[in-house]
């Protein structure tokens, strides 16, 4: 009888462990009612969660509770490898303080259609901060002892200690000249000390704060001196894209750019936006975007986090026949660049267009149009390529120094297309 009983309880702490990790190593959000999820270096809105080790700086994580109410939402921070695995080191290794507490910055929305409560939380905080560079994980559990897994958010903590040298020319490959951009650059360490160069850096390059389409693992083509070159001819390329589709919906009383009609009724507010049309055949044009991001906010001289109203927001994309192989989908840094049932369109064959009605909160909106076919995705289709588009590209340097026990993250550069 007292083997069965320790046999239960085995099973039972195995099942809750398992529960414990039912996440993935992503950005995420695992609660349908868990809405505007925003994470970035505090006070610049549409940075990506990136500190430098030792700084002064912090980290903003906000997100609403559709549900409402209160809730017990506590937090932990992962440590992880260049391939945002869990890195073998034990907290103690990484940070000082304790993971597991709770956020406490709680505020209720205030006059909205829809109640919602509004979580914030700062890092690194007086309860933990982190020791090492690396990649880290961000989780969030609803419910102090379920722990169930409610979001994840990917952030990365810097050591500058090499310096990157970095451009966007245009591919050597004709068939890529005007469409794709070429990330090329080199690594400078003379201020620090790396014995195998050729074995222990690899790269990470980013665009538009991107990881669904990030270039990783990438190695020295050859090493100068204090030089470390990654300048391959035609592999470091990315798909230019256009400039991003954008939706104002700053307001509920005025019509923002893009958006065709506001209905406000009894059960709340409906926003359709413009009907767009297949960019593939366009020519390229300029005009502001904020690299497929978003922005809370409200124009209707309200608190933006806490009066700013949830709408049902409607988008529409005009093609004459359905597309035969995969489905079509809205997607940017509102959904996570994830591909879910909530930003997948249907096709009505009546009025021969693509729609979607998606829940999202007063502010402004970058998105494009995307196919997904299986693991397949493709945003040429309904998008084009065009080399003059403007983005942004981030370098991540990581250093894997033999017998470590975890990837230092020693450098980055931050670029422009453009600019």
């Amino acid at each position: 009888m007292r083997l069965l009983y320790i046999f239960l309880i085995t099973i039972t702490s195995l099942a809750i462990s398992f529960g414990q990790d039912d996440f993935i190593y992503e950005d995420e959000i695992y609660l349908e009612y868990i809405k505007s999820v925003k994470f970035h270096h505090s006070g610049l809105f549409t940075s990506m969660p990136i500190i430098d080790l030792g700084t002064s700086g912090s980290l903003m994580l906000s997100f609403d509770d559709l549900e409402a109410g209160d809730k017990d939402f506590t937090y932990e921070l992962i440590h992880c490898d260049k391939n945002w695995q869990p890195s073998d080191l034990d907290e103690y290794d990484f940070i000082e303080g304790f993971n597991g507490e709770e956020i406490n910055e709680v505020n209720y929305s205030v006059g909205t259609f829809i109640n919602y409560t509004h979580y914030e939380l700062v890092l690194p905080n007086d309860d933990i901060s982190w020791t090492i560079s690396g990649n880290y994980l961000l989780v969030v559990y609803e419910d102090e002892y379920d722990k169930v897994p409610a979001i994840t958010r990917r952030f990365m903590v810097v050591e500058p200690l090499v310096t990157i040298l970095a451009q966007v020319d245009q591919p050597m490959n004709v068939s890529k000249f005007r469409t794709h951009h070429e990330i090329d650059f080199s690594i400078n360490f003379k201020d620090f000390r790396i014995i195998n160069p050729m074995n222990e850096i690899q790269v990470a390059l980013l665009q538009n704060n991107r990881w669904d389409n990030a270039l990783t693992g990438i190695k020295p083509r050859f090493v100068r001196g204090e030089n470390i070159d990654f300048n391959f001819v035609d592999q470091h390329n990315f798909p230019a894209g256009k400039e991003f589709r954008g939706v104002d919906l700053r307001s509920t009383k005025y019509r923002g750019n893009g958006v065709h009609s506001i209905d406000r009724n009894a059960y709340g507010i409906d926003m359709l936006v413009n009907l767009d049309q297949n960019r593939y055949w366009e020519n390229y044009h300029t005009y502001d975007d904020i690299n497929g991001q978003y922005v809370i906010e409200s124009a209707d001289d309200r608190n933006s986090e806490l009066q700013s109203e949830y709408m049902n927001v409607f988008f529409n994309l005009n093609l004459d026949e359905p597309v035969l192989e995969g489905d079509v989908y809205v997607i940017g840094s509102f959904t996570d660049w994830q591909f879910r049932e909530e930003n997948r369109m249907e096709y009505d064959s009546f009025r021969k267009m693509y729609s979607k009605s998606i829940e999202l909160k007063q502010g402004y909106y970058d998105y494009l149009y995307a196919i997904k076919k299986g693991d397949e995705v493709d945003y040429s289709a309904l998008e084009g390529n065009w080399f003059e588009t403007e983005s942004e590209y981030t370098v991540l340097a990581y250093y894997s120094e033999f017998g470590s026990r975890y990837d230092r993250l020693i450098g980055l550069a931050n670029l422009n297309s453009v600019r």
